[in-house]
């Protein structure tokens, strides 16, 4: 697969949920949304932005394909200091995460709400929990992961996605730095693969397969 181009998008990023997620990465990955046959796993939707993202993929296919998404739903500040070993206030913008945390059914709800006022909770499945457990076992022929935030998250959760990957599907990881990069293709094997704006999209396999 060649280096995806930026494309006009038929929305604005002021039509999407709050995130992280940056305009050259929307527009990534709502083409990879558009152009993978399904069905989609996503790891780490926080309230939705990504989610979104490849759920208007999805509507604008006019098809019916299956898409999971698995997001622990934190909702509570003890849950994130369990799952994360520090609390939320060490980060620079604790409220940004305490009003999705400290709600009834925390992050989830926001999920499900951004969805919903969207017109997509249709076209997304919801699990809750940490994904070695919860998601299903695919094949996909598209996951979009925001979990492999470091070297650990990565040797812990790609060998897992690469499990429920389909023969020739496409593996997309959020927050990919060069150096991260170079690990990955370290600890693994890629048939073809691109970094753009902390985006890295592959294919796994031989090179000259």
């Amino acid at each position: 697969m060649k280096k995806l181009d930026y494309r006009a998008l038929p929305f604005g990023l002021e039509d999407l949920p709050e995130g992280w997620f940056s305009a050259n990465q929307v527009n990534l990955l709502y083409q990879l949304a558009l152009a993978t046959p399904g069905p989609i796993l996503e790891i780490g939707p926080w309230v939705g932005r990504s989610t979104s993202v490849i759920a208007r993929a999805l509507r604008k296919r006019g098809e019916r394909i299956a898409f999971h998404t698995v997001d622990y739903g934190i909702a509570s500040e003890a849950e994130w200091k369990a799952l994360f070993g520090s609390s939320v206030h060490t980060k620079k913008d604790p409220d940004r995460y305490l009003r999705h945390i400290n709600q009834p059914g925390g992050t989830i709800a926001s999920l499900e709400r951004n969805l919903t006022a969207q017109g997509l909770r249709e076209y997304v499945e919801i699990h809750r929990g940490d994904f070695h457990a919860v998601a299903p076992a695919g094949p996909f022929a598209l996951i979009f992961c925001d979990a492999t935030h470091s070297r650990q998250e990565i040797d812990r959760n790609v060998p897992a996605l690469l499990e429920r990957l389909s023969p020739g599907g496409i593996l997309a990881c959020d927050d990919i730095t060069p150096e991260l990069e170079a690990h990955l293709l370290t600890r693994f094997t890629f048939r073809w693969h691109h970094l753009d704006s902390l985006l890295f999209y592959a294919t796994i396999g031989d090179p000259a397969a």
